[in-house]
């Protein structure tokens, strides 16, 4: 008989929002599965779908189209496909593949990350209760390392003006299991998880951040936190 599926789905976003926030029982309900909502009776979700919104989210899609065919034209590996630039991303196999040939100047945009199971033993994350579910960065960023390797870093597109709690959380969550991935596969590259970066509009390149300063936070959230609140 097959394992029951884990009642709580989380994501990097998901995360970032609740710090955000600071509320479990917004961490609960967003993380819920729609079958662990139709148990305890939670209401569904209601979806922002205003023009406001959508001329957010649209204007995103466009600085991402921006940074991705201008900017960093020649550099950026993204998905085949024909669809909108936002709706292609690199399947795990494929990934995993680049982030073991990609030499240093290069990008992967939106790559799929999946962690392996040493990065829920790691955290403490009980893998029968919550699932990591499959998330996509904007960019990884292949550069040289100081050792004469290639050193990995995360890089948020963002169209707004400025850094935000919410986007130093993601991208520090994206590194750490960035990181347990290159040491599942053996893949020949170390993750920067001293800094992360982020794109914000209109600017000619990222704006790099320190990521140190709240590491021990995320790590004790993931370990001690994130269990509890989702145990009820």
């Amino acid at each position: 008989m097959p394992a029951a599926a884990p009642p709580f789905h989380i994501s990097p976003s998901t995360i970032a929002r609740y710090f955000f926030h600071d509320c479990e029982r917004f961490l609960y309900y967003t993380s819920a599965t729609p079958q662990e909502r139709k148990r305890q009776g939670i209401p569904k979700p209601a979806f922002d779908q205003s023009p406001l919104v959508e001329s957010i989210l649209a204007s995103g899609y466009q600085w991402e189209t921006e940074v991705v065919e201008r900017l960093l034209k020649g550099k950026v590996v993204v998905a085949a496909g024909t669809g909108e630039l936002h709706t292609r991303r690199l399947p795990l196999a494929q990934t995993l593949r680049h982030l073991q040939r990609e030499p240093a100047g290069r990008f992967l945009y939106q790559p799929t990350l999946a962690p392996p199971s040493a990065f829920y033993e790691a955290h403490g994350i009980d893998a029968r209760q919550i699932l990591i579910s499959d998330n996509h960065p904007d960019l990884i960023a292949v550069l040289p390392d100081a050792d004469g390797g290639r050193l990995l870093r995360v890089v948020d597109l963002k169209r707004g003006e400025a850094l935000k709690l919410t986007h130093r959380v993601q991208i520090l969550f994206y590194a750490l299991e960035l990181q347990a991935i290159l040491d599942a596969e053996g893949i020949d590259a170390r993750v920067d998880l001293d800094h992360g970066a982020v794109w914000l509009g209109k600017q000619p390149e990222p704006d790099v951040f320190n990521l140190g300063d709240f590491r021990p936070h995320l790590e004790r959230f993931l370990r001690h936190d994130l269990g509890r609140i989702l145990a009820g």
